[in-house]
């Protein structure tokens, strides 16, 4: 399979502000950002499909600092950045987790079904079993 054309530095700002735009975290999203980017394609620009552009996203955003310069090139951080965003937005977060109870036990005491729900523990989060020390 013979490779593309790379990516411009316009061609890398002009997808970031796409994803940015908006925030793809599925195959159908990543779609519509293909679709944006070709529709609106400037003079020089290449047409690319999704995976393309979902792969040149990943690889910015996975691109390490240098060990010794604390800056990195204003793409990448555009693209940890935009990242943050897409997890946040589709994150879910548990605020408040209510159990109630209401019930009669079997022997027509209120205290007894309370003291069984009470016992019960609900998690808000799966707990890790992998023995990795919380990594």
């Amino acid at each position: 399979m013979a490779r593309g054309r790379g990516w411009s530095a316009p061609e890398t700002l002009y997808m970031l502000e796409l994803v940015e735009q908006n925030l793809p975290f599925g195959s159908n999203q990543s779609n519509a950002v293909q679709l944006q980017y070709n529709t609106g394609l400037s003079n020089g620009f290449s047409t690319r499909d999704a995976k393309s552009i979902k792969r040149k996203f990943y690889a910015l955003k996975n691109t390490r600092k240098p060990t010794r310069d604390p800056s990195s090139p204003a793409d990448v951080d555009q693209a940890k950045r935009v990242y943050r965003l897409i997890e946040e937005h589709c994150g879910v977060l548990v605020l408040d987790y209510t159990v109630t109870v209401d019930a009669v036990s079997p022997t027509g005491s209120r205290d007894d079904a309370a003291t069984a729900m009470a016992s019960l523990k609900v998690s808000s989060a799966p707990q890790s079993t992998s023995g990795t020390g919380g990594k």
